[in-house]
């Protein structure tokens, strides 16, 4: 009786069967995972933080080629976004410039797919755009550091002198000092500005200026220096700027200030 009972379960529910194509699914699904741990580590090849594979968490239902675009895609952004870092032309850009090419990055699907063609074409072009990424760079610096108006009578409207006062730069509080939370861009465009005139190329950490405030401010300090600035701020967050490398502010002055902004008479 319990022959035939073993053997008509057999027949409905084919046992030898269900658990071959279970023991072959474990195994799939291991290697399913190695080699998407294969396939991580190979991105890592676009930099440290550009290993990304997932668009987001997946499921069973996303087992199907429209998650697989979705992955290529996360890829694809990933790896320009590991190109263009590889090749420090960000540090060549003006924040605006800077902004718009995140813009593009974000923008996956008009990206161009990832060549050797595509990537050369890319620094190609950046290649020979950086004269106007330099001069584009300056004439932000420029804009920032001369007031449009001023009651600050060190600061002038055409040129960079000595010394120029900046407001609303720190945020001071009892519970701590801090950057303003939009003026670091304009300070790490500042700290390049003066090292790209220096011919030294692009900053560094921790010897950027951003850096060495930060240390000031955990310090519990109100002034810093680097080898151009000597920076000093005040409770109401304003900053005075000093420099201390003239001939970089004069060059600063000639290829982004004077003639180009004096009204014509």
């Amino acid at each position: 009786m319990k022959k035939a009972e073993t053997t008509d379960i057999e027949k409905w529910v084919p046992i030898k069967n269900m658990i071959a194509q279970y023991d072959r699914a474990r195994v799939e699904v291991r290697q399913g995972f190695e080699l998407l741990s294969k396939a991580k580590s190979r991105m890592k090849v676009f930099g440290q933080y550009r290993d990304r594979i997932f668009p987001d968490r997946i499921s069973d239902f996303d087992l199907g080629n429209y998650v697989v675009l979705q992955c290529y895609e996360v890829m694809k952004k990933g790896a320009w976004e590991g190109v263009i870092e590889k090749s420090q032309i960000r540090s060549l850009m003006s924040e605006v410039s800077n902004k718009k090419l995140s813009e593009q990055l974000n923008n996956v699907k008009e990206l161009p797919e990832v060549t050797v063609e595509n990537i050369q074409a890319l620094l190609d072009n950046l290649h020979k755009n950086i004269p106007n990424l330099l001069i584009e760079t300056l004439r932000e610096s420029f804009e920032f550091l001369r007031p449009h108006y001023s009651k600050h009578k060190t600061n002038t409207e055409f040129e960079v002198g000595e010394k120029v006062i900046k407001q609303s730069i720190f945020d001071m509080h009892s519970y701590g000092n801090r950057l303003g939370y939009y003026r670091e861009s304009e300070i790490r465009s500042l700290d390049n500005a003066f090292h790209l005139l220096d011919g030294k190329g692009p900053v560094r950490y921790p010897g950027d200026l951003l850096t060495v405030i930060r240390e000031a401010l955990s310090n519990s300090l109100q002034e810093c220096d680097t080898d151009y600035f000597h920076l000093k701020w005040y409770k109401n967050g304003n900053c005075h700027i000093k420099f201390k490398r003239m001939d970089l502010v004069q060059e600063l002055n000639k290829r982004a200030g004077g003639d180009r902004i004096k009204p014509v008479n």
